[in-house]
């Protein structure tokens, strides 16, 4: 591969098909067995493209809502074994996706609990102790849950062998919790979050480390990515949508699989892409995408636009693990931090 391809990591969340189950569901995760099928046909459709093998990350649930609900944190990793092994040979990778949803006896219900700290290291303890379990290995990719990320949330991260995050979503406003799935805290806002890769400051987790790249093993930001979709809008939106936001980032998470962006986010994302503003790409979707007929035939539409458009020629897809290689080989291509 030449040295100045654009890293692009495609990221699948892997859990059950609904937020919310009964404690000992043990539903089949249909959606993950469809999601296989679908990037199967995603990798048929970008190799010849991009000219080499396409990579992908899966993201596992194996946390203590997954322990209620099926008996063991470890029962993707069991129930698909022979799947995850044929992904493992064709080059992807296996990171984790922790939630830090906790069953409400009283109320028979789910609730995120994000500000007990003892409650967010279990969940941790146990999603990491079971990937080892289940993969012979320890973990080093990770994507939180509920779009969620805190101080507290990064030093457990860290102090895991974490090497590279796919959490952040620059340009995301915060939004409060929804009535119909409570959380104890709301979505942080991103707004201001870099959306180049960075090393995050042991302070904020919002902003890049002022000592760059602290060590080779050092954790690695690589945001979703995100443009000002301004330009696929048409004028009058886009011109009200400036008016809206003056003072704020006019850029947010682009989602290939929506039906208000559709295929034409290549063109904004190249325009970026050539202006240095985006120098590594992710995205992520649920594994439910593989039962959702309308979104899945929506993201292979924008797959099949991206395969005839000039940016496939300059991205490499690779796994998370990659990405952070190519990018810390490349220093040019992270944030860093503002200058007093």
């Amino acid at each position: 591969m030449r040295d100045d391809r654009v890293p692009i990591v495609f990221a699948i969340d892997v859990e059950p098909d609904e937020p919310e189950f009964l404690p000992g569901s043990c539903a089949p995760w249909r959606g993950f067995e469809g999601c296989i099928e679908l990037t199967a046909r995603l990798r048929d459709s970008l190799a010849p493209a991009v000219g080499g093998d396409v990579a992908l990350t899966w993201f596992v649930r194996m946390d203590p809502q997954i322990t209620t609900g099926y008996g063991a944190p470890t029962w993707a990793a069991d129930a698909y074994a022979r799947q995850f092994s044929e992904l493992c040979a064709q080059g992807d990778e296996i990171g984790l996706h922790v939630h830090a949803w906790r069953w409400l006896d009283n109320d028979g219900r789910w609730s995120a609990e994000l500000t007990d700290p003892a409650w967010l290291e279990q969940c941790m303890d146990v999603s990491f102790d079971a990937y080892r379990r289940a993969f012979g290995q320890p973990c080093l990719a990770h994507r939180s849950g509920d779009r969620f990320m805190s101080n507290a949330l990064l030093d457990l991260v860290r102090a895991r062998g974490i090497t590279v995050d796919l959490t952040p979503e620059p340009g995301l406003r915060g939004l409060p919790t929804r009535p119909g799935r409570p959380h104890t805290e709301p979505i942080p806002d991103m707004a201001l979050v870099p959306r180049q890769p960075y090393f995050p400051s042991p302070t904020d987790w919002r902003r890049p480390s002022a000592s760059g790249v602290p060590d080779a093993d050092g954790l690695l930001f690589i945001p979703l990515a995100s443009a000002d979709p301004g330009p696929l809008l048409g004028r009058s939106r886009a011109a009200a949508r400036r008016v809206r936001n003056v003072g704020r980032p006019l850029h947010r998470p682009l989602l290939p699989w929506a039906d208000d962006l559709g295929p034409r986010i290549w063109d904004v994302i190249a325009r970026d892409v050539d202006r240095g503003t985006l120098t590594a790409l992710a995205f992520a979707v649920r594994s439910h995408v593989g039962v959702e007929s309308r979104t899945a035939q929506t993201l292979m539409h924008s797959i099949d636009a991206l395969s005839r458009h000039s940016l496939a020629t300059r991205l490499e897809f690779v796994t998370a693990s990659v990405a952070r290689s190519r990018v810390v080989a490349r220093p040019e291509s992270l944030a860093v931090a503002s200058r007093p």
